[in-house]
């Protein structure tokens, strides 16, 4: 399986490695992407409680971080920038997907 050469972004929150790989990803296929950190927090971590947070807004308060820097799958975050490939396509050696595969590491 080739690798993929790409910049990683630092992660921005303790908990967000699963936010700037996919980010990182999304940014490397398309450079005029729009995803961001941030972004994918707000989408990953809203709920029917906090449905008008923005992870993106600043000042950054203590209630906010709460709110916003938790732990996601990376799974979750790759299909919402459109970066996840599907349990039936081909990767590994000779499969030919192009999408990244990505280890869960707990």
């Amino acid at each position: 399986m080739p690798l993929l050469s790409f910049n990683l972004q630092k992660q921005l929150q303790s908990e967000w490695c699963w936010a700037a790989v996919s980010a990182s990803i999304s940014k490397h296929y398309d450079p005029e992407t729009t995803w961001c950190q941030c972004k994918l927090a707000t989408r990953l971590t809203r709920s029917k409680k906090n449905a008008n947070k923005d992870c993106c807004a600043h000042p950054y308060t203590r209630d906010l971080a709460h709110t916003c820097n938790q732990g996601q799958y990376l799974d979750r975050a790759l299909r919402l920038v459109g970066r996840l490939a599907a349990a039936s396509d081909p990767v590994g050696p000779g499969g030919g997907g192009s999408d990244p595969v990505g280890p869960d590491v707990n």
